[in-house]
């Protein structure tokens, strides 16, 4: 397993003068409001004896480190450290993956999202890791581009100038699905919020926007290979969470 950094509100003995900066330190709290696991900001002594990592400030970097080679790197240099690992959402694996391949989407897509994203180094299948770069806007694949700690986290990194600004706002699409109208109150109440419907519907490749009805549910289901005939009930939503957490 990868080695948690520091908990919130605690410093760690073992990084010297790196801080974790409070915007990150803003989308970390958010990220587990949501229910997910948060493994840290500020590296821990094996970050600090590679020197290299973006979970470090200036004063644990070694001067070749790639972490500030680009100019917007070396331009925002600070004590802060400037990444966040992710562990699991809502309990899963799976979810923490089907955020992660949400949120490189997102990136792709659009260069208001990703314009102070330097990395995203993450898992889309449990199997492989991969990394989306912020620089090129592409997915790498292959050595050098994440090892197998990240079959279990999600690691994001910010290009160092972006400190002040706000991360929060990355985030929080993902966790804006609602019920549509059409659903009834026994669905309702298996996730109030909806996320981990969301989440599942997504993992099945079904693309319903910020709404979820009885057709984005169909959907879902179908291509999960579960046959519930013309009506959507409670236990049709409990056998998609169900099928999705084992994808």
């Amino acid at each position: 397993m990868y080695p948690a950094a520091v908990s919130w509100g605690e410093e760690d003995p073992n990084v010297g003068k790196t801080i974790s900066p409070p915007k990150l330190v803003d989308l970390g709290k958010f990220w587990k409001a949501q229910g997910g696991v948060n493994l840290g900001i500020k590296g821990d002594t094996k970050h600090i004896g590679k020197g290299v990592s973006y979970h470090l400030g200036k004063d644990e970097l070694v001067a070749t480190a790639y972490s500030i080679k680009l100019d917007r790197d070396k331009h925002g240099l600070t004590s802060a450290a400037s990444a966040i690992d992710l562990g699991k959402l809502h309990g899963t694996f799976t979810h923490l993956r089907v955020f992660s391949k949400w949120l490189v989407a997102e990136c792709m897509a659009s260069p208001v999202v990703r314009r102070d994203i330097r990395e995203i180094i993450y898992s889309p299948d449990g199997k492989n890791v991969q990394r989306y770069s912020g620089v090129d806007n592409k997915i790498h694949t292959g050595e050098g581009n994440g090892d197998d700690t990240h079959l279990h986290h999600t690691h994001i990194s910010f290009f160092r100038d972006s400190e002040p600004r706000d991360k929060v706002g990355l985030f929080q699409p993902f966790f804006k699905a609602d019920w549509g109208p059409d659903v009834s109150a026994e669905i309702r109440a298996i996730d109030p919020h909806a996320t981990r419907v969301a989440a599942a519907i997504r993992e099945f490749g079904h693309d319903f926007g910020g709404l979820i009805n009885v057709g984005d549910l169909a959907a879902a289901m179908k291509k999960a290979g579960h046959q519930f005939g013309g009506v959507v009930d409670p236990s049709d939503v409990q056998r998609l969470l169900a099928l999705a957490a084992k994808h």
